[in-house]
This record gives C-alpha cells, structure tokens and sequence, in this order.
C-alpha cells in the first residue's frame, strides 16, 4: 500500500508515517519544507494548492491512499481532492471541534443543554469559525490560516467531491512532540517540585477526552489499510475522558510530586485569564467505550504508559 501523507513533519504526522511504516506501507510525506525524518528516500516537497504537483505524485508514486492533515478550509482542501479523482481513497483527519459542545465551550452558541456524552452522530455546531476573532489576524502572520478553519465545510466538501473517502475526528492529541504543550500547566509545577500551587476550580473540575499521539497515528495507520472504512465517519479515541484534577493526579504520582493543589476562584491566575473566553461548564467528553467497541481498534500505548512519556519529553525539553 502506497500512502500519501500531507503534512507528514508535524506532531502527528510523524506517528501517523510511523505506524503506517510498521505495517509495511510505503509512505510518502509531503510537505512543503522539513522531511519525513525517518524516511528521507520517501519525502517530496510540494504545496497543497499547486493541484499539478500533487496530481504528478500520485500518478508517478502510485498512491492508494491520501492523509490529509492540513485541510482547514473548503479553498485549501478544494485543490487537493480535484486532484484526486478516482484515483485513491482520501483520508481526512478532522477534530471534535465540529460537535455542538465545542459551540457551547467557546461561547459561540446559546442553548446549553447539559454534559451529555458526545458520540459519533452527536449534533453538529450551527456556529461557524470557532477560532475567528472580532478581528480578522493579519495575513501574514503565522496564524491567519485560523480565521478561515471550519472542519464542518470541509467535511461537507470531502462527502460530495470524493469518490472515496473516510473521516477521523480527534479529540485533543498529547504526547512526546506537542507543540502546544497541553499539559505544561500540570507538568511545570510538578516537575519544578512547587510546594503550594493554585489553580481556578473551575479548569480542575473541567472534563475533556484527549487522546495519546501514537494511538491517534496507530488508529489513522489502521483505517488506512481497511478499505471498508470508505464512506465512514470515526472517532479516534484510547481512554475515557477525565477532568484536569484526575489528569494532575497522575503527572504528580509520574513526576513524584507531593505539592500541595488548591482551588481557587482568583481571576487573575494565568490560568484564569488563558481561559475566560470559555465556557468551562461544559464538559467535552466522548463516549469512549463505545466508540472502541464501534471501530474495533484498540490503542497500542496504555494511559499509564502515555503520561511517563509525556513526562519523559517533558524534563528534556523544560531541563
């Protein structure tokens, strides 16, 4: 099996390459600098919106299939899938921002209606561009592309251009590598030994599924090589979801940290600010067990494991 990946040097990416590897695949990454890492003989720069290129690799690669992990918007993700035609199966890794729980949690949408599970054919949002702001960014800053994102059109325009086609949705990936350092919050304290640190009661008592990056490449490597998948929509999940005291917990018995954990409604807490713009009454939590029970597929790295190799990561890279 010949498999494309679109954005292969990133977080992700690399574990998805990685996994797709130990199967046997012969993976090609694609990005518009950097390389695949492992793999240098199998990297080929091009960019996603140049539709020759990427019609020229997967002609003269022969590839089957196509993981696309940079489609944020309907434009970018367009010129991708004219490419393709019925010449493979698209990939497209999207997130559980699409859910109606992610309105609520940013405060795009009224209607609160409890912190029921999330599960795969769960309502969508009716909201658009979770990460716009009142202000359009900069177009040449690094994260302009955030005002266009909308994984609900690109879905959409994946389901009606694509012959063949599978849809993963994540939740939140950590792990080794995460460039946004999700756990950082827990994992400075903890690791710096802190004797008394506070955080808002509100973040302690918030509950989200998160899902470990090897288990989310092992899962995308996994529907990769299963064509019945085409034409469905899934859910990359490894473990129930849990609130962020339960997550300090266990990066305190990992970095054998025994500091004192307050809770405290103090607004001024870096925590409290990074946060205000949410909602932290609604909880993200999916249904994990049935969705585990749903795909079949079992994660490959167990919690325990994955919090020492988020610590591990994180003493190297905060030493």
């Amino acid at each position: 099996m010949n498999v494309l990946v679109i954005g292969s040097d990133g977080f992700l990416g690399k574990s998805i390459a990685e996994s797709l590897w130990a199967r046997g695949a012969q993976v090609f990454g694609m990005t518009r600098s950097g390389s695949l890492g492992i793999h240098e003989r199998h990297h080929v720069n091009a960019d996603r919106n140049d539709g020759d290129s990427i019609e020229e690799i997967v002609r003269e690669k022969d590839i089957e299939v196509v993981v696309d992990l940079l489609a944020y918007d309907r434009c970018n993700t367009a010129t991708v899938i004219e490419q393709l035609q019925k010449q493979c199966r698209y990939v497209l890794v999207s997130s559980i921002d699409v859910y109606r729980q992610y309105g609520w949690f940013q405060k795009l949408e009224t209607g609160f209606s409890g912190n029921d599970l999330i599960r795969r054919d769960s309502p969508l949002r009716t909201s658009r561009y979770p990460y716009r702001d009142s202000q359009l960014r900069d177009p040449a800053t690094k994260d302009a592309w955030m005002d266009n994102y909308e994984k609900i059109k690109v879905e959409a325009l994946v389901r009606e251009g694509c012959l063949s086609w599978t849809i993963v949705r994540l939740p939140m990936i950590y792990g080794p590598g995460d460039k946004q350092n999700r756990f950082d919050w827990a994992l400075r304290p903890a690791l710096s030994d802190e004797g008394i640190v506070e955080f808002p009661i509100e973040w302690l008592d918030w509950t989200s599924t998160y899902c470990f990056v090897e288990n989310a490449g092992s899962f995308i490597a996994e529907v990769c090589g299963d064509a019945s998948t085409s034409g469905q929509i899934l859910v990359s999940v490894d473990h129930p979801a849990m609130s962020q005291s339960e997550w300090l917990a266990l990066f305190a018995i990992a970095c054998d940290w025994h500091g004192q954990v307050k809770g405290s409604s103090n607004r001024s807490l870096p925590l409290a600010q990074r946060t205000k713009g949410l909602d932290l009454k609604v909880h993200l939590k999916f249904d994990v067990p049935r969705e585990l029970v749903r795909t079949g597929i079992k994660p490959v790295i167990d919690l325990q494991t994955a919090v020492r190799l988020t610590v591990e990561d994180a003493k190297r890279r905060l030493a």
